[in-house]
């Protein structure tokens, strides 16, 4: 996305741009213990290029670590509540960067452009930036 020459992004909810990072503000960790459970972030992120088209976009991110996984998941549509995980992540994001593989489901939010599989960017946890 930083790659296209009119690539942009809207953000609301507090989101912090960095020159390759995007910092959502921490709403709740009251169901994470001893590094599992569910960090819950807030904010949109909106995608555009390619003369203004929409490329996607990030609503309310959840860390979800589970015995089974760890999985990064946020809100399907604008204005609704129903979530679907978009990466599977590789390692633990609160000791550094953790690999992260999208989803079939996640395919939906870049509007299938990229297949599931395909790496995407790192995901880190950190505390007060």
């Amino acid at each position: 996305m930083l790659g296209l020459s009119d690539g942009r992004f809207h953000t609301d909810g507090g989101i912090i741009l960095e020159s390759q990072s995007a910092l959502f503000p921490l709403l709740d960790d009251s169901n994470w213990s001893d590094g599992r459970g569910i960090l819950k972030f807030s904010g949109t992120l909106r995608a555009f290029g390619h003369f203004g088209m929409s490329l996607g976009h990030i609503i309310d991110p959840w860390v979800e670590k589970h015995e089974e996984g760890t999985y990064l998941s946020v809100v399907r549509w604008p204005g609704q509540s129903h979530r679907i995980t978009i990466a599977d992540l590789h390692g633990n994001p609160q000791n550094g960067q953790s690999g992260a593989t999208l989803t079939l489901e996640g395919t939906e939010v870049f509007g299938g452009v990229y297949q599931a599989g395909t790496e995407l960017d790192p995901v880190s946890i950190v505390a007060n930036p």
